[in-house]
C-alpha cells in the first residue's frame, strides 16, 4: 500500500512537490511584489523631488540621485537577479535532496538477509566529516536501479548553479559566455546579453523552465522508486550486487535480533 495510502508517490517526492511548490510561489509573487516597489519608491522620488525643485540650483535628473538613495544603491535588475539566482540554486538543491531522501526511504524499508544468515540494512556512504552522500554516490546506486538523476537538462542546470554559487554567475570565460549564451533576451533590458566579464542572464521565465526540467527528472525517478518502495517490485537485488563491489557507494548496517 502507498505510504500515505492513496497516491502512487514515495513520501521523498510529496515532500519535494511542497517545497518546489513553495520556490514557485516565492519567485513569482517577490518579483511583481518587486516591480511594484520599486515602481512606487520611483514616484515618490519624482515627487519629492518636484516639490522642492529648484531650476537656478538643482539638477533637472536629481529625482534618479534620490532614488539612488531609496533603494540603498540596489536597483531592479539586480534585485531580481538576485531573486532568481536564489530560487533556481533552491530548486537544485531540492533536487538533489530529493535523490538522497527517495533512497533513503527505498532502502529504509527493507532488511537482507545474506547467504551467511546475517541481517543487514543499506544506506548511501556518507564521507567522514559530510553530512550527505556525495553526488556520484546517489547517481551511481540510483543508476543501479535503472533511473539517470544526471540527464542533460539536470546537467546543465546543475552546472549554472555551480557557477551562480561558486562565482556568484560571474562569466570569467569565452566558454562560459557560450554555455550560457541561451539565456539572454535581447527584448528586455532587465536582463540583457550573456558577454566575457558580465553576470550570466537570469529571467523568471528560463528559472520556471529549469524547474520544470528538474520536475521531470523527479517524476521519471520516483515511478521507479516507488515500485521498489511501496510497489510490488521489492528490494532491488542490483543493490545487492553494488554492495558487494570495491568502494562500493551503499554502507551496510547489521541488523541483529
Amino acid at each position: 500500500m502507498p505510504w500515505n495510502g492513496e497516491d502512487q508517490v514515495t513520501q521523498a517526492f510529496d515532500e519535494w512537490k511542497a517545497v518546489d511548490a513553495d520556490i514557485r510561489a516565492y519567485l513569482l509573487l517577490s518579483a511583481r511584489w518587486t516591480q511594484l516597489a520599486y515602481a512606487t519608491t520611483w514616484s515618490e522620488s519624482e515627487r519629492e523631488f518636484s516639490a522642492s525643485f529648484d531650476p537656478d540650483r538643482d539638477d533637472t535628473e536629481g529625482h534618479v540621485d534620490l532614488f539612488h538613495r531609496k533603494v540603498l544603491g540596489l536597483w531592479q535588475d539586480d534585485y531580481l537577479w538576485m531573486l532568481r539566482s536564489g530560487a533556481l540554486r533552491d530548486a537544485v538543491t531540492a533536487y538533489e535532496v530529493y535523490t538522497e531522501q527517495s533512497l533513503s526511504e527505498l532502502m529504509s524499508r527493507y532488511v537482507v538477509t545474506d547467504g551467511n544468515g546475517e541481517k543487514w540494512r543499506f544506506a548511501a556512504k556518507v564521507h567522514p566529516g559530510q553530512l550527505s552522500p556525495q553526488w556520484p554516490t546517489l547517481r551511481q546506486i540510483h543508476k543501479a536501479i535503472g533511473i539517470e538523476i544526471e540527464s542533460g537538462p539536470v546537467r546543465y542546470v546543475r552546472s549554472l548553479r555551480h557557477l551562480l554559487a561558486h562565482q556568484r554567475g560571474r562569466l570569467r570565460t569565452e566558454e562560459q559566455r557560450e554555455a550560457y549564451a541561451g539565456e539572454a533576451d535581447q527584448a528586455d533590458w532587465l536582463i540583457g546579453e550573456a558577454y566575457v566579464g558580465g553576470d550570466v542572464p537570469l529571467s523568471t521565465e528560463r528559472i520556471l523552465a529549469m524547474m520544470d526540467d528538474l520536475a521531470a527528472a523527479v517524476r521519471a525517478a520516483d515511478a521507479v522508486v516507488w515500485q521498489h518502495t511501496w510497489g510490488r517490485k521489492g528490494f532491488p537485488a542490483s543493490l545487492q550486487d553494488l554492495a558487494k563491489k570495491s568502494k562500493s557507494p551503499l554502507d551496510l548496517t547489521s541488523v541483529r535480533a
